[in-house]
Protein backbone atom coordinates (compact mmCIF):
# COMPACT_ATOMS: atom_id res chain seq x y z
CA UNK A 1 0.00 0.00 0.00
CA UNK A 2 1.33 3.53 -0.93
CA UNK A 3 -0.07 7.01 0.65
CA UNK A 4 -2.66 8.39 -1.52
CA UNK A 5 -3.22 11.58 0.40
CA UNK A 6 -2.04 12.79 3.78
CA UNK A 7 -2.73 16.56 5.91
CA UNK A 8 -1.60 17.88 9.25
CA UNK A 9 -4.69 18.71 11.88
CA UNK A 10 -7.42 20.26 11.18
CA UNK A 11 -6.49 23.17 13.18
CA UNK A 12 -3.65 23.89 10.43
CA UNK A 13 -5.86 23.42 7.66
CA UNK A 14 -8.50 26.04 8.21
CA UNK A 15 -9.54 27.86 4.63
CA UNK A 16 -9.30 31.52 6.26
CA UNK A 17 -5.91 30.61 8.39
CA UNK A 18 -2.61 31.71 7.19
CA UNK A 19 0.10 30.01 9.09
CA UNK A 20 3.46 31.15 9.38
CA UNK A 21 6.10 29.11 10.70
CA UNK A 22 8.97 31.88 12.40
CA UNK A 23 12.25 30.24 12.50
CA UNK A 24 13.41 33.40 14.26
CA UNK A 25 16.82 32.64 15.54
CA UNK A 26 19.17 30.10 16.87
CA UNK A 27 20.11 31.36 20.37
CA UNK A 28 19.03 29.34 23.07
CA UNK A 29 19.71 28.40 26.82
CA UNK A 30 20.53 24.62 26.45
CA UNK A 31 22.76 22.84 24.48
CA UNK A 32 21.55 19.08 24.05
CA UNK A 33 23.58 16.61 22.97
CA UNK A 34 20.61 15.16 20.63
CA UNK A 35 20.11 18.88 19.13
CA UNK A 36 21.88 19.97 15.83
CA UNK A 37 24.23 22.76 16.26
CA UNK A 38 22.47 24.78 14.08
CA UNK A 39 19.54 25.25 16.05
CA UNK A 40 21.22 26.08 19.51
CA UNK A 41 24.77 27.77 18.73
CA UNK A 42 24.02 31.13 18.31
CA UNK A 43 24.96 32.00 15.00
CA UNK A 44 21.72 33.82 13.86
CA UNK A 45 21.24 36.35 16.27
CA UNK A 46 18.06 37.98 17.25
CA UNK A 47 17.12 41.50 15.54
CA UNK A 48 16.14 44.15 17.18
CA UNK A 49 12.61 44.16 18.79
CA UNK A 50 11.15 46.99 16.04
CA UNK A 51 12.22 44.76 13.01
CA UNK A 52 9.75 41.97 14.39
CA UNK A 53 7.17 44.73 15.43
CA UNK A 54 7.46 45.93 11.69
CA UNK A 55 7.75 42.71 9.92
CA UNK A 56 3.99 41.83 11.96
CA UNK A 57 2.69 44.88 11.27
CA UNK A 58 2.64 44.10 7.66
CA UNK A 59 2.15 40.65 7.35
CA UNK A 60 -0.83 41.26 9.55
CA UNK A 61 -2.32 44.30 7.74
CA UNK A 62 -1.94 42.43 3.87
CA UNK A 63 -4.64 39.06 5.50
CA UNK A 64 -6.20 41.33 7.66
CA UNK A 65 -7.75 42.66 4.23
CA UNK A 66 -8.07 39.31 2.62
CA UNK A 67 -10.24 38.69 6.00
CA UNK A 68 -7.44 36.12 6.96
CA UNK A 69 -6.42 34.84 10.35
CA UNK A 70 -2.55 35.10 10.70
CA UNK A 71 -1.23 31.93 13.08
CA UNK A 72 2.32 33.05 13.50
CA UNK A 73 4.31 29.75 15.08
CA UNK A 74 7.73 31.23 16.56
CA UNK A 75 10.05 29.18 17.15
CA UNK A 76 13.90 29.27 17.86
CA UNK A 77 16.52 28.48 19.38
CA UNK A 78 14.48 28.99 22.27
CA UNK A 79 12.31 32.11 21.69
CA UNK A 80 11.32 33.13 25.56
CA UNK A 81 14.86 34.02 25.89
CA UNK A 82 14.96 36.86 23.24
CA UNK A 83 14.51 40.49 24.65
CA UNK A 84 11.47 41.95 23.60
CA UNK A 85 9.74 38.58 23.40
CA UNK A 86 6.57 39.74 24.93
CA UNK A 87 6.12 43.30 23.09
CA UNK A 88 5.90 40.48 20.16
CA UNK A 89 3.27 38.55 21.20
CA UNK A 90 1.42 41.40 22.30
CA UNK A 91 1.86 43.35 19.13
CA UNK A 92 0.02 39.70 16.87
CA UNK A 93 -2.50 39.80 19.62
CA UNK A 94 -3.21 43.27 18.55
CA UNK A 95 -3.69 42.41 15.33
CA UNK A 96 -6.08 39.57 15.93
CA UNK A 97 -3.46 37.11 15.13
CA UNK A 98 -2.46 33.98 17.02
CA UNK A 99 0.80 32.97 18.87
CA UNK A 100 1.57 29.33 18.88
CA UNK A 101 4.73 29.05 20.78
CA UNK A 102 7.50 26.41 20.40
CA UNK A 103 9.61 26.35 23.45
CA UNK A 104 11.68 24.05 26.29
CA UNK A 105 9.70 25.79 28.96
CA UNK A 106 12.60 26.72 31.27
CA UNK A 107 11.44 30.35 31.97
CA UNK A 108 9.75 31.05 35.50
CA UNK A 109 7.02 30.36 36.96
CA UNK A 110 6.42 34.02 37.37
CA UNK A 111 7.26 34.51 33.46
CA UNK A 112 4.71 32.58 32.54
CA UNK A 113 1.70 34.17 34.06
CA UNK A 114 2.45 37.37 32.14
CA UNK A 115 3.29 35.89 28.90
CA UNK A 116 0.14 33.09 28.87
CA UNK A 117 -2.51 36.18 28.21
CA UNK A 118 -1.10 36.77 24.95
CA UNK A 119 -0.48 32.79 23.93
CA UNK A 120 -3.16 31.00 22.16
CA UNK A 121 -0.99 27.76 22.07
CA UNK A 122 2.35 26.48 23.49
CA UNK A 123 4.33 23.04 22.05
CA UNK A 124 6.57 22.54 24.94
CA UNK A 125 9.43 20.27 24.64
CA UNK A 126 10.63 19.15 27.68
CA UNK A 127 14.55 18.18 27.73
CA UNK A 128 15.22 15.75 31.36
CA UNK A 129 19.07 16.26 30.84
CA UNK A 130 18.55 19.91 31.06
CA UNK A 131 15.67 20.68 33.13
CA UNK A 132 14.35 19.44 36.20
CA UNK A 133 11.16 17.60 36.12
CA UNK A 134 9.58 19.74 39.15
CA UNK A 135 9.73 22.27 37.37
CA UNK A 136 8.25 21.48 34.11
CA UNK A 137 5.13 20.35 36.60
CA UNK A 138 5.57 23.83 37.84
CA UNK A 139 5.15 25.35 34.67
CA UNK A 140 2.11 23.40 33.56
CA UNK A 141 0.14 24.36 36.57
CA UNK A 142 1.03 28.06 35.83
CA UNK A 143 -0.21 27.71 32.46
CA UNK A 144 -2.90 24.88 32.28
CA UNK A 145 -5.80 27.21 33.03
CA UNK A 146 -5.33 29.85 30.30
CA UNK A 147 -3.10 27.84 27.49
CA UNK A 148 -4.39 25.04 25.41
CA UNK A 149 -0.93 23.12 25.55
CA UNK A 150 0.86 20.00 24.10
CA UNK A 151 4.03 18.00 25.89
CA UNK A 152 6.74 16.74 23.75
CA UNK A 153 9.30 14.37 25.99
CA UNK A 154 12.27 14.11 24.43
CA UNK A 155 13.17 10.20 24.23
CA UNK A 156 16.67 10.36 25.98
CA UNK A 157 17.44 6.92 26.22
CA UNK A 158 18.70 5.92 29.92
CA UNK A 159 15.70 8.16 31.39
CA UNK A 160 13.03 6.95 29.38
CA UNK A 161 11.17 5.13 32.48
CA UNK A 162 11.77 8.71 34.55
CA UNK A 163 9.63 10.15 31.75
CA UNK A 164 7.38 7.56 31.32
CA UNK A 165 6.77 8.45 35.08
CA UNK A 166 6.42 12.36 33.97
CA UNK A 167 4.08 11.70 31.73
CA UNK A 168 1.52 10.15 34.19
CA UNK A 169 2.44 13.24 36.90
CA UNK A 170 1.62 15.86 33.89
CA UNK A 171 -1.63 13.82 33.07
CA UNK A 172 -2.27 14.16 36.75
CA UNK A 173 -2.18 18.42 36.56
CA UNK A 174 -5.35 17.60 33.88
CA UNK A 175 -7.47 15.84 35.95
CA UNK A 176 -8.73 19.54 38.00
CA UNK A 177 -10.86 21.83 36.14
CA UNK A 178 -8.48 23.36 33.58
CA UNK A 179 -8.70 24.84 30.06
CA UNK A 180 -8.26 21.57 28.20
CA UNK A 181 -9.98 18.42 28.63
CA UNK A 182 -8.18 15.65 30.47
CA UNK A 183 -8.85 13.29 27.95
CA UNK A 184 -7.64 16.05 24.95
CA UNK A 185 -4.26 16.30 26.16
CA UNK A 186 -1.27 15.64 24.27
CA UNK A 187 1.46 14.51 25.88
CA UNK A 188 4.19 12.26 23.85
CA UNK A 189 7.55 10.91 23.99
CA UNK A 190 9.51 11.78 20.83
CA UNK A 191 11.96 9.87 19.15
CA UNK A 192 15.32 11.20 18.67
CA UNK A 193 17.54 11.61 15.69
CA UNK A 194 20.89 11.70 14.97
CA UNK A 195 21.25 15.27 12.84
CA UNK A 196 19.16 17.84 10.77
CA UNK A 197 18.72 16.34 7.59
CA UNK A 198 18.14 17.78 4.37
CA UNK A 199 15.45 16.83 1.86
CA UNK A 200 15.49 13.44 0.66
CA UNK A 201 17.56 11.80 3.39
CA UNK A 202 16.46 9.09 5.70
CA UNK A 203 16.15 9.52 9.65
CA UNK A 204 18.33 8.12 11.81
CA UNK A 205 17.57 7.66 15.75
CA UNK A 206 19.85 9.26 17.97
CA UNK A 207 20.16 6.47 20.26
CA UNK A 208 19.61 2.77 19.97
CA UNK A 209 16.99 2.23 21.70
CA UNK A 210 15.70 -1.33 22.53
CA UNK A 211 12.50 -3.20 22.78
CA UNK A 212 11.54 -1.62 26.09
CA UNK A 213 12.40 1.41 25.12
CA UNK A 214 9.74 1.50 21.76
CA UNK A 215 7.35 0.12 24.09
CA UNK A 216 7.67 3.65 26.42
CA UNK A 217 8.22 5.98 23.11
CA UNK A 218 5.25 4.60 21.59
CA UNK A 219 2.86 5.03 24.42
CA UNK A 220 -0.58 6.97 23.76
CA UNK A 221 0.11 10.32 23.39
CA UNK A 222 -3.43 10.94 24.76
CA UNK A 223 -5.34 9.33 28.37
CA UNK A 224 -8.02 7.70 26.23
CA UNK A 225 -9.33 4.81 29.27
CA UNK A 226 -12.03 6.40 30.53
CA UNK A 227 -11.51 4.51 34.39
CA UNK A 228 -13.06 6.23 36.94
CA UNK A 229 -10.05 8.43 39.22
CA UNK A 230 -10.60 10.20 42.39
CA UNK A 231 -11.36 13.52 42.41
CA UNK A 232 -8.87 15.93 43.41
CA UNK A 233 -11.19 19.02 42.63
CA UNK A 234 -14.83 19.41 43.53
CA UNK A 235 -15.02 19.88 39.10
CA UNK A 236 -13.68 16.73 37.60
CA UNK A 237 -14.46 16.21 33.77
CA UNK A 238 -16.58 13.45 31.75
CA UNK A 239 -14.58 11.67 29.44
CA UNK A 240 -14.76 13.34 25.84
CA UNK A 241 -14.82 11.65 22.79
CA UNK A 242 -11.89 12.44 21.07
CA UNK A 243 -11.81 13.71 17.43
CA UNK A 244 -7.90 11.44 16.34
CA UNK A 245 -7.57 14.16 13.29
CA UNK A 246 -7.97 17.44 15.41
CA UNK A 247 -4.77 16.66 16.92
CA UNK A 248 -3.63 13.92 14.62
CA UNK A 249 -2.13 13.76 10.85
CA UNK A 250 -4.98 11.95 8.27
CA UNK A 251 -2.77 9.27 6.42
CA UNK A 252 -5.12 7.73 3.60
CA UNK A 253 -3.63 4.56 1.76
CA UNK A 254 -4.33 3.36 -1.66
CA UNK A 255 -6.96 0.66 -0.43
CA UNK A 256 -9.06 3.61 1.16
CA UNK A 257 -7.92 3.09 5.04
CA UNK A 258 -7.20 6.17 6.69
CA UNK A 259 -4.76 6.36 9.81
CA UNK A 260 -4.09 8.97 11.90
CA UNK A 261 -0.32 9.39 13.35
CA UNK A 262 2.16 11.59 14.69
CA UNK A 263 4.94 12.62 12.37
CA UNK A 264 7.66 10.68 14.07
CA UNK A 265 5.40 7.43 13.86
CA UNK A 266 4.89 8.91 9.63
CA UNK A 267 8.95 9.01 9.63
CA UNK A 268 9.79 5.82 11.44
CA UNK A 269 7.17 3.55 9.12
CA UNK A 270 8.91 4.93 6.36
CA UNK A 271 5.81 6.69 5.18
CA UNK A 272 7.21 10.00 4.36
CA UNK A 273 7.91 9.39 1.06
CA UNK A 274 6.06 11.52 -1.21
CA UNK A 275 7.76 12.06 -4.60
CA UNK A 276 5.68 12.59 -7.76
CA UNK A 277 2.69 13.76 -5.14
CA UNK A 278 1.19 17.55 -5.42
CA UNK A 279 2.41 19.36 -2.71
CA UNK A 280 -0.02 22.10 -2.22
CA UNK A 281 2.74 24.71 -0.81
CA UNK A 282 1.96 27.86 0.04
CA UNK A 283 -1.90 27.63 -0.06
CA UNK A 284 -2.19 28.01 3.62
CA UNK A 285 0.80 29.28 5.22
CA UNK A 286 5.06 29.73 4.63
CA UNK A 287 7.89 29.81 6.72
CA UNK A 288 10.21 32.57 7.61
CA UNK A 289 14.14 31.41 8.40
CA UNK A 290 16.45 32.40 10.43
CA UNK A 291 17.88 35.22 7.93
CA UNK A 292 14.34 36.95 7.41
CA UNK A 293 14.05 34.60 3.98
CA UNK A 294 10.32 33.97 3.11
CA UNK A 295 10.19 30.36 2.01
CA UNK A 296 7.09 28.16 1.06
CA UNK A 297 8.64 25.46 2.71
CA UNK A 298 11.63 24.16 4.63
CA UNK A 299 12.75 21.98 1.76
CA UNK A 300 12.98 25.50 -0.22
CA UNK A 301 11.00 24.75 -2.61
CA UNK A 302 10.19 28.27 -3.00
CA UNK A 303 12.05 31.46 -2.03
CA UNK A 304 9.76 34.68 -2.22
CA UNK A 305 11.27 38.35 -0.08
CA UNK A 306 13.08 38.99 2.82
CA UNK A 307 11.14 40.23 6.42
CA UNK A 308 14.14 42.25 7.47
CA UNK A 309 14.02 44.18 4.66
CA UNK A 310 11.53 47.70 4.37
CA UNK A 311 9.63 45.78 1.63
CA UNK A 312 9.13 42.26 0.72
CA UNK A 313 6.72 40.21 -1.08
CA UNK A 314 4.62 37.43 0.50
CA UNK A 315 3.98 33.85 -1.39
CA UNK A 316 0.58 33.38 -3.50
CA UNK A 317 -0.80 29.67 -3.25
CA UNK A 318 0.28 27.43 -5.56
CA UNK A 319 1.55 23.94 -5.50
CA UNK A 320 4.51 21.57 -6.93
CA UNK A 321 5.34 17.78 -7.60
CA UNK A 322 7.33 16.72 -5.14
CA UNK A 323 10.79 16.02 -6.19
CA UNK A 324 12.38 14.46 -3.30
CA UNK A 325 12.92 10.65 -1.35
CA UNK A 326 12.18 11.71 2.31
CA UNK A 327 10.22 14.78 3.75
CA UNK A 328 11.98 14.98 7.12
CA UNK A 329 10.04 18.01 8.77
CA UNK A 330 6.84 17.65 10.65
CA UNK A 331 5.59 21.36 9.16
CA UNK A 332 6.70 19.73 5.68
CA UNK A 333 4.54 17.02 6.50
CA UNK A 334 1.96 18.05 7.51
CA UNK A 335 1.02 20.47 4.39
CA UNK A 336 -1.56 18.65 2.01
CA UNK A 337 -0.42 15.97 -0.07
CA UNK A 338 -2.12 14.57 -2.96
CA UNK A 339 -1.75 11.36 -5.78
Amino acid sequence: MSVVKLHGPRSDNEPNDITIQWSMGNSCNFECEYCPTQLHSGSHPWQSTEIYLDAIDKICTHYTEQNKTVNFELIGGEVTVMPGFLEILQKIKEHNGRSIVFTNGSRTRNWWSKAKHYIDDLIISFHINSMLEDDLIDMAEEISDTVPASYHLAGVKDSLPDIELLQKRLREVYRINKVQDYYGVNIDIKTMYKKLLGPGSKQEPFYDYDGNDWRIINLPAWEIDPTPHEPISPVVYEPAEINQGEFLFTVMSSDNSIQYMEPDQIMNQGMNKFKGMTCHIGERGFNIDMRGNIVSSWCGAKTYGNVFEPKFELPTPSGIVCPHEHCNNPKDIAILKTS
